[in-house]
């Protein structure tokens, strides 16, 4: 299963390195996992999995899913903070990409594993004609 965004996309597209100083790389790598997968439970209605290749669409969705999670599970919450809205948006407006994207809603930028020739398909031909 690939994982769609690097700890280095997080940085750039999710959540400022500032903001994970002290978070070990494996727990980062695990959040962008579990985004990943999250991704393909979205993904595989349209494309056929694995993908084989996808841009900073697909990246940038992964990441703002991995900086909640990151942000849940490593630093917490103020539930009095408006700081909290911006990253609950963040995270609606990534599930709500996935969510257009398994509708067909979104089109994004990838290539999946899909064969883009008939390799040896089974030819049947008969000398008694069927009628069909």
């Amino acid at each position: 299963m690939p994982q769609y965004a690097t700890i280095d996309d997080l940085a750039q597209l999710g959540l400022k390195k500032l903001a994970t100083a002290g978070i070990t790389d494996l727990d980062l790598n695990a959040a962008l996992v579990a985004a990943s997968e999250t991704a393909d439970s979205y993904m595989r209605s349209q494309f056929r999995l694995p993908l084989v290749s996808w841009g900073a669409d697909l990246r940038r969705h992964v990441a703002m899913l991995a900086a909640w999670d990151i942000l849940g599970a490593q630093r917490g919450f103020n539930p009095d903070s408006p700081a909290n809205d911006i990253w609950l948006q963040r995270y609606e407006q990534a599930m709500s990409w996935f969510k257009d994207v398994s509708r067909g809603l979104v089109s994004p930028n990838v290539v999946d594993s899909t064969p883009t020739k008939r390799d040896g398909a089974p030819r049947v031909s008969t000398s008694v004609k069927r009628g069909w």
